[in-house]
């Protein structure tokens, strides 16, 4: 990137920006630009100074609708770097890859972030939990890849705003979980249950995942489990399934007899198939 980059101050669209070593092609250079529309920000690690973060001044940038923030190292910085990228909460889209933190900043789960329709978390190995996602009451998608340490996923998930959380997600992905274990239900889930919304959910190579999915999802229209060993896939209440592709968990349990009249494609590998009445 050019050093007269940030004399550029009518540029509304730099949808790829590498950030360089040393002088070259820092963070802060774009903080005098009117972007709008797409930003994506690759190689965070070379991001040394956390002030020249600061110098980016994404919340100044009222008309950005999706943001991309990629790690492909890590420099020990990441969470005071992924602390001042906060963006506009006119945000529609977060995506974040590669982030080697311990944990996700506040700003991520923050209501305030009306409009935020997407959001994809991927190959952020070393965090633990997720963020409370929940509380973003506009989230139609959500895909969680490669977050490899993460051992539980509970109430940190659902989050403490009022009202049902993920009120109108209708996709959700987990994929390449290596250590997930258990899916605990939300709590306060009385009457209407949470996903009220959903209607694909995805979980694959998860081995460790263990007991059975959420409850009460009655517009899924899509299941698609593969590669979760230790998982009990029950049927009861999936009334809308269009399709269902299950291929290696534990058991296959359908106590609902329900027909499946709405069912376009099933296709499975699965050692145990029960019916109960």
């Amino acid at each position: 990137m050019t050093p007269q980059l940030s004399q550029l101050t009518n540029l509304q669209t730099l949808s790829n920006f590498v950030v360089g070593k040393g002088n070259v092609s820092r963070v802060g250079e774009i903080g005098p630009l009117s972007l709008r529309w797409t930003l994506c920000l690759k190689r965070l690690e070379n991001v040394t100074n956390v002030e020249d973060a600061t110098r980016a001044n994404l919340l100044s940038k009222q008309g950005l609708d999706a943001l991309q923030l990629e790690w492909s190292g890590t420099d020990g910085k990441e969470s005071e770097v992924l602390d001042v990228l906060k963006p506009h909460i006119n945000l529609k889209e977060l995506i974040i890859k590669g982030y080697n933190g311990l944990e996700f900043t506040t700003w991520i789960q923050h209501p305030l972030f009306s409009e935020m329709t997407l959001v994809v978390l991927e190959n952020c190995k070393k965090c633990r939990f997720l963020p409370a996602l929940g509380q973003l009451h506009s989230l139609k998608q959500l895909f969680i890849k490669g977050m490899s340490t993460v051992e539980s996923v509970g109430p940190e998930f659902y989050g403490k705003a009022e009202g049902l959380p993920f009120p109108v997600l209708e996709t959700l992905e987990f994929k390449n979980m290596e250590d997930w274990k258990e899916w605990f239900p939300w709590e306060q889930s009385q009457g209407n249950g949470v996903f009220p919304c959903l209607k694909m959910l995805s979980i694959s190579t998860c081995p460790k995942l263990k007991g059975s999915l959420p409850k009460n999802i009655h517009l899924l229209s899509k299941l698609v489990i593969d590669g979760c060993e230790q998982l009990v896939v029950s049927t009861t209440n999936y009334k809308l399934i269009h399709e269902l592709n299950i291929c290696g968990c534990k058991w296959v349990v359908d106590r609902s007899g329900v027909k499946f009249e709405l069912l376009e494609a099933m296709h499975g590998a699965f050692k145990y198939f029960r019916v109960q009445i």
